[in-house]
């Protein structure tokens, strides 16, 4: 049988590995995250909202972070190096929050080619956005395995060229939410909600963990 664990065990932090001996306002109020404040705070938590806005379609746009020195090393140690245990920490304290926000929504994870997926053993994604505790469904799929980082930025608004929309999936009436790791130029998601719209759902926002102000001006 799986030995249970201890409720004494010693909570510590999983990016710095400290002991988290005094319980902070997070922990009080709000999902018990293995996350040490000071972490938190390196991490450079901000909501922001916007619109993606292109040709008729404006789509609501939350972001949990800018995309910091902090949060790249953190996602490239998750995604990269395939550390599940740094699932938890990206919505952290954000959940009930997001839960509330997003009541009734269907996530739509970013779609990741397969074999990367099955490589690193899980889609990061989908696990990042985890907490939320929403129903999933997957109907983008990824065709070929192009890298966004490897693109120019006019090579990027043609990401559409590698997705497609899978039939046998509904989301006709559905309040989608579309939720990716990063925000950058905006091409994916424009290129992704592009896929959804024509299959009817009741409604459609964004949620994404990082976001580059910087390349997103330059994406627009």
């Amino acid at each position: 049988m799986p030995s249970k664990k201890s409720p004494s065990a010693i909570p510590f932090c999983k990016v710095c590995f400290k002991v988290m001996s005094a319980p902070s306002w997070r922990t009080l109020f709000c999902d018990p995250v293995p996350l040490c404040d000071s972490c938190f705070r390196e991490m450079d938590s901000r909501m922001m909202r916007w619109e993606l806005k292109w040709n008729k379609h404006q789509i609501p746009v939350h972001a949990l972070y800018l995309y910091n020195e902090k949060i790249r090393s953190l996602l490239y140690q998750f995604k990269g190096c395939a550390d599940i245990e740094l699932a938890p920490i990206f919505l952290g304290s954000q959940a009930p929050l997001l839960r509330a926000m997003y009541w009734g929504y269907t996530l739509v994870p970013a779609p990741s080619f397969a074999s990367k997926n099955e490589a690193r053993g899980f889609n990061h994604v989908e696990l990042m956005f985890a907490p939320l505790k929403l129903a999933i469904l997957h109907p983008l799929v990824k065709v070929d395995d192009v890298k966004q980082a490897n693109l120019h930025l006019e090579e990027r608004k043609n990401i559409g060229e590698h997705l497609r929309y899978d039939e046998r999936v509904s989301i006709v009436g559905k309040k989608i939410l579309f939720v990716d790791d990063l925000l950058t130029t905006g091409s994916t998601a424009k290129a992704c909600c592009e896929l959804l719209l024509p299959h009817q759902p009741k409604k459609l926002k964004i949620l994404v963990m990082g976001y580059t102000p910087e390349k997103w001006a330059r994406g627009r």
